[in-house]
């Protein structure tokens, strides 16, 4: 918001590491450093501006915010202006040589309470001390390092986008394999009896089990007749036999 409010105001404005770029001669690892402590010091995206600005910029509104970097050059220090160089400035009104003050502004060892960072990632401020974990490339400052840092942003992004579409395929498949689960969960809805149908055979079959309990019935009452008359019949033969037994 309060970026917005610079440009309606039209107050030139540039952030530190879009002025600056490192010197020859510095590893990847010592730059990574120094980017690192100024990020952590939280002044690596910190705004210039005009010293005839100064005054203005620093009245925001409630819900505003942001950080300047005004400079307190320490003049014949050794200072970030060693490692450091103003880079091409696009912004009229902030010429190289307020920059090169900012630079002189923030030394390279510490001095009392003077702002300071090395190439090993130590900082301090005031009476705050720090040190970075040193792991991490140059990504902002630095033209070059703008642009490996977009590209390996775009690589993962790419990467992402690839991952990204594997599963959409992925979940395509699975989607498709419902479908097609749904479409014969339809086909056999649809060949599935009407309830009137259902009703009736379900009438029918209540029907033939009443008759099927009344046959059996009927043939357990049968069975019972036959084994009376079996019985009844050896009864006969046993008499039969004993009264033809003396006849012989």
């Amino acid at each position: 918001l309060n970026r917005q409010r610079l440009d309606r105001e039209r107050i030139p404005y540039l952030p530190l590491y879009l002025a600056l770029d490192f010197k020859a001669g510095l590893t990847e690892e010592e730059k990574g450093r120094i980017e690192e402590a100024l990020s952590d010091m939280g002044i690596l995206d910190a705004l210039i501006v005009p010293p005839q600005y100064k005054d203005k910029v620093l009245v925001m509104d409630q819900d505003m915010a942001d950080k300047y970097f005004f400079p307190a050059p320490k003049i014949l220090s050794y200072n970030l202006g060693e490692v450091l160089v103003v880079d091409k400035i696009y912004v009229p009104e902030i010429t190289p040589a307020y920059v090169a003050e900012i630079l002189s502004s923030i030394l390279l060892d510490e001095k009392d309470e003077a702002v300071f960072i090395n190439p090993g990632g130590a900082y301090g401020f005031g009476g705050v001390r720090g040190k970075v974990f040193g792991s991490c490339l140059p990504r902002l400052i630095g033209s070059s390092a703008r642009k490996r840092y977009k590209e390996e942003m775009m690589a993962s992004i790419r990467k992402r986008c690839g991952e990204i579409e594997e599963e959409i395929r992925i979940l395509d498949g699975k989607i498709g394999e419902i479908n097609q689960r749904l479409d014969l969960l339809n086909q056999e809805f649809s060949s599935f009896p009407a309830k009137d149908d259902l009703n009736t055979a379900l009438e029918k079959v209540k029907e033939l089990t009443i008759d099927f309990s009344k046959s059996l019935e009927e043939v357990v009452r049968r069975e019972e007749d036959e084994r009376k008359a079996f019985t009844a019949l050896q009864e006969i033969r046993v008499e039969v036999h004993e009264l033809t037994k003396t006849i012989e």
